[in-house]
């Protein structure tokens, strides 16, 4: 930071992280993802065998979770009601 902001640092990054995620925007579970950059860096660049390694386990424990939740509400439909009453401070 001697020399200030590195703009051209920032927007090499940003460029590698557009391209590494641009097949994302095609994913069924795109909003429900959190993209963790530190499980798939390899020192300061991207590793696509690790981000291949997370998407997967991901959307194998999400399908498994909507499943739960589904069978749930179609066995107790009132079963998360209680979280109307909850406020997030």
């Amino acid at each position: 930071m001697d020399g200030g902001i590195d703009y051209k640092r920032i927007y090499n990054f940003y460029k590698e992280y557009d391209r590494f995620f641009s097949d994302c925007k095609d994913c069924w579970a795109l909003r429900l993802c959190s993209k963790c950059f530190d499980n798939i860096r390899k020192g300061e660049r991207f590793d696509e065998d690790r981000k291949r390694e997370m998407c997967k386990s991901f959307l194998k424990k999400i399908e498994e979770n909507l499943i739960i939740y589904c069978e749930i509400i179609e066995s107790k439909p009132d079963a998360f009601k209680f979280f109307e009453n909850v406020k997030i401070t």
